[in-house]
């Protein structure tokens, strides 16, 4: 109102001049009025001016009409003269495309690109998510399958309630029903839709480390385990060659998740030595077993069996042996070095066996951090045996919960290891098929992805995954958490790998600044207005116009969605949370499954004391022996003193390492490549002792 008093203080004069307005129309308007009424009496058009005087002065309501229409003009005069005028510019959006050609799809569009599915209906579709509509009680869903699918949500973002719970209703009502692999931070996906899933004729499994005592049992041993005694009963020298390597990479996988990567960490030796020391365990307790087999190599298969049985069941290959091993010092050290210098275990474990006292103590202190969580008994129990079968994922409709307390960041390496091993056993038998896919779709729906240890390889099996039936739904509040995870590049390779972005809410601007440009730009018209009344005049240009700017993408509304999709322009898409949703599923608190308590140390632990004594005991009868035929042989003369003696010994063991080395000489993997880096550096040191001797 103050800015209209204010352009009528400086108008002031034309008004009071535009009063003349008021009985110039006035008199026109009366005489007007005055010639219709003549025409209407004589029924000829012919302009009589004295006539139409007389005619409307006799008419009263003219003078009221005349009046009033005068007014209104003056009116209307001093509201244009007033009015304010705009000179900033305004844009209008345009056809054009000069300058972008970014825009939003269209609701039709939505619904004609991605599936429309009913809640509650059976259909053939699955996927995820992207937009939802809620008609009184009808609910309809839009989804999008065949992809990898990114998704930014900050707590509280709706992430769960809006795209998660209804993802897993869509897939468990789909014809086909993909298997589910799940993690479940607070439990309540797993509480919500297990009757549903039952209903659907899902097996629903749960590893739950929120509720110890009520869950299944996982050993991450088992897959090597298995490897390894498919290896031990194969006569085809090949086929057990490629399984050894198989058994080693799964190690090296295995103990690089129990060890992940910091990429802001100083210090990575401390981390790697300890990886390092695990893999040598693990390997340690498998050639404990071998070495016991090759003592009889005309074993039968039954024989071979018995002797797997008392030696090393798998009730007695777990993690919790490998992290108890791992703290006794002493024993370990002694347990590497009384091996064969070809032994793979003795060569990983060259930075215990082979360092400085202070080495050794900080390596063994970072292995106790890193595996504190073997010693929690609850854990013992948990990962000691196993009722998991992953063959079950692709033989039947499975979901699978991995529910892991957010609280306590100490329980996510066992959701990271067993993703990781369902990964690598779903692309065996991905490989299996002629079109090396999966007969039914895999879906892993990871929620709080970032707070999982970085999985080995991620940047492979994002890659590779879309392309064998395994889509991944990854959950993180914005990217920099993955760049923390994984480093930049391998970060960069996962976000580029998924086709498919949702964004909903983030608080880091570099995340929203990304997203906005990814939005892209639109050509609109820019309309510039410029005077003053009559001579007030309009110019407009074409432009680039940010179709969403940061600030406003970092305030969208709740329930809202942001799509990106490969290839298509993005989509402003609605959710409905699942709270709303009229659905008869109720919060179940039937328990799964009563863990049992197990007596570890008497059933469950590997002891290496024994082996050492055992191995001591061979090393003393076999001296006996020797000592014994050189009594009984005087006639044996002693050909080579005992610098001749090293001497020899030195040379056969460098023998013994490069053929050992041969073996691994055509395998470039990371795995293959340490494994030559350590022989090689054996190899050296027995060589450097070899000349000082000969001088």
């Amino acid at each position: 109102m103050k800015k209209y008093l204010k352009q009528l203080k400086k108008r002031k004069w034309w008004l009071v001049t535009g009063l003349l307005i008021i009985p110039v129309t006035y008199i026109f308007i009366l005489f007007l009025i005055g010639i219709a009424i003549t025409i209407a009496k004589t029924s000829q058009f012919h302009i009589n001016l004295k006539q139409a005087w007389i005619n409307v002065v006799t008419v009263n309501y003219s003078y009221l009409i005349a009046a009033t229409i005068s007014i209104s003009l003056y009116l209307l005069y001093g509201f244009k003269l007033c009015k304010i005028t705009k000179t900033e510019a305004r844009i209008k959006t345009t056809d054009k495309t000069d300058f972008g050609k970014a825009k939003w799809l269209t609701k039709k569009e939505i619904n004609n690109k991605f599936p429309t599915i009913r809640y509650q209906k059976i259909t053939k579709h699955h996927g995820f998510i992207i937009n939802a509509k809620q008609d009184k009680k009808i609910i309809t869903f839009n989804v999008h399958s065949n992809t990898h699918n990114l998704i930014i949500g900050g707590t509280r973002s709706g992430k769960t309630q809006g795209i998660v719970l209804p993802t897993i209703q869509i897939n468990s009502q789909s014809t086909i029903k993909p298997t589910m692999v799940i993690t479940d931070p607070k439990g309540e996906l797993y509480s919500l839709q297990r009757n549903n899933l039952e209903q659907q004729g899902y097996d629903v499994k749960v590893i739950n480390l929120r509720d110890l005592e009520n869950s299944m049992c996982w050993n991450p041993l088992q897959q090597i385990y298995n490897l390894h005694q498919k290896m031990i009963f194969t006569s085809n020298e090949q086929e057990k060659l490629l399984l050894r390597v198989q058994i080693q990479t799964d190690i090296q996988d295995l103990a690089r998740t129990l060890f992940p990567k910091s990429y802001h960490e100083k210090q990575p030796f401390w981390r790697d030595s300890g990886c390092n020391v695990i893999q040598a365990i693990i390997l340690g307790i498998l050639e404990d077993l071998e070495t016991k087999l090759k003592q009889n190599p005309n074993l039968t298969i039954q024989e071979k069996q018995e002797i797997i049985n008392k030696v090393l069941p798998i009730n007695k290959f777990n993690l919790a042996s490998v992290a108890i091993i791992a703290t006794m010092k002493k024993d370990l050290i002694q347990w590497f070095k009384q091996r064969q210098d070809t032994s793979i275990a003795k060569i990983t474990a060259s930075n215990l066996t082979e360092g400085e006292a202070d080495t050794i103590g900080n390596i063994m202190m970072t292995i106790a951090t890193q595996l504190n969580i073997f010693k929690n008994s609850f854990i013992q129990n948990l990962t000691s045996r196993n009722d998991l079968h992953f063959t079950d994922l692709i033989n039947k409709p499975t979901a699978l919960f991995i529910v892991i307390p957010d609280e306590n960041d100490n329980y996510y390496v066992i959701a990271s290891l067993l993703i990781s091993q369902i990964y690598k056993f779903l692309i065996a038998e991905a490989s299996k098929n002629k079109n090396n896919k999966l007969e039914k779709p895999v879906y892993f729906l990871c929620d709080e992805f970032a707070n999982i240890p970085a999985i080995p390889h991620m940047e492979r099996i994002i890659s590779a995954g879309a392309g064998r039936n395994i889509y991944f739904q990854l959950i993180v509040q914005d990217i920099q958490q993955i760049y923390a995870n994984y480093g930049e590049r391998v970060g960069k390779i996962i976000f580029a790998n998924c086709f498919l972005q949702t964004f909903l809410q983030t608080m880091e601007v570099e995340t929203a600044e990304r997203y906005a440009k990814m939005l892209g730009e639109q050509t609109v018209e820019q309309i510039s207005t410029s005077g003053k009344g009559v001579s007030k005049s309009q110019s407009t240009t074409l432009k680039a116009h940010s179709l969403i700017t940061v600030a406003d993408l970092m305030q969208l509304p709740q329930n809202q969605a942001i799509i990106f999709l490969s290839k298509e322009n993005p989509a402003k898409t609605k959710l409905v949370p699942w709270w709303t949703i009229n659905t008869p599923i109720l919060k179940d608190n039937n328990l799964i499954k009563t863990l049992e308590l197990i007596d570890f140390d008497k059933n469950y632990y590997y002891n290496i004391k024994k082996t050492i004594k055992t191995n001591t005991n061979l090393i003393v009868n076999n001296t006996e022996v020797k000592n014994s035929i050189t009594k009984s042989n005087d006639n044996i003369k002693v050909i080579n003193s005992k610098k001749e003696l090293n001497k020899e010994e030195i040379k056969l063991k460098i023998e013994q390492l490069r053929i050992e080395f041969k073996k691994y000489e055509t395998d470039n993997s990371i795995n293959g490549q340490e494994i030559k880096l350590a022989i090689n550096k054996q190899i050296e040191r027995l060589e450097n002792n070899l000349k000082s001797i000969i001088k």
